[in-house]
């Protein structure tokens, strides 16, 4: 059985087409994403590495969003 917590980790380029609404370019998460320890992304825990993998914690991720702490 998976686990409902991994249902909240998406790869960055899955998570930009499957919500086109939230996202202006293809390019707009990466950016976010490069400028993550500056923007605070990095702090909310939205970010998670495995070596050169990057995952979304998409619950994070929505907090980070709408400027809320999780």
């Amino acid at each position: 059985m998976i686990s409902p917590a991994l249902n909240n980790l998406w790869r960055p380029d899955a998570l930009v087409e499957a919500h086109p609404h939230i996202f202006s370019t293809k390019n707009q998460l990466n950016e976010w994403l490069r400028h993550k320890a500056v923007n605070g992304l990095e702090s909310s825990g939205a970010v998670v590495r495995r070596g050169r993998l990057i995952f979304i914690d998409t619950e994070r991720f929505a907090c980070w969003l709408r400027g809320e702490t999780p």
